[in-house]
């Protein structure tokens, strides 16, 4: 997991001018808990919050497991999130060859995730 200060995530998310980017906006005062950032996932870190805003970075299903097992996001549906994040990541990155060595990888992941 690599940590981001405040200034870069607000550097890399808030600040693409237009209608057409995907990346997560400001919605009023709130900033979002987690996003992608092309192949990682970026989440704050809730354990600093709120006397800090701080982010970490994301590069593999494990990171992300390891995330939520250390309490960097809190809250049912944040942690459902993540998860499934995670399971996306980990596919996403999966050299398996074929449907069946795939679903293997994906119950792996699961169980990873739980």
């Amino acid at each position: 997991m690599v940590v981001l200060g405040e200034r870069q995530f607000r550097r890399r998310f808030f600040l693409v001018p237009g209608p057409w980017s995907l990346v997560p906006t400001r919605i009023g005062s709130m900033l979002p808990t987690i996003a992608w950032d092309g192949d990682d996932i970026v989440m704050i870190d809730q354990r600093k919050l709120p006397g800090r805003e701080v982010y970490v970075r994301c590069r593999s299903a494990q990171q992300v497991a390891r995330a939520i097992k250390t309490m960097v996001i809190r809250g049912a549906p944040a942690i459902g999130v993540a998860a499934a994040m995670g399971l996306a990541l980990g596919l996403r990155k999966s050299s398996a060859g074929g449907t069946q060595k795939l679903a293997a990888e994906f119950y792996k992941l699961c169980g990873l995730m739980a």
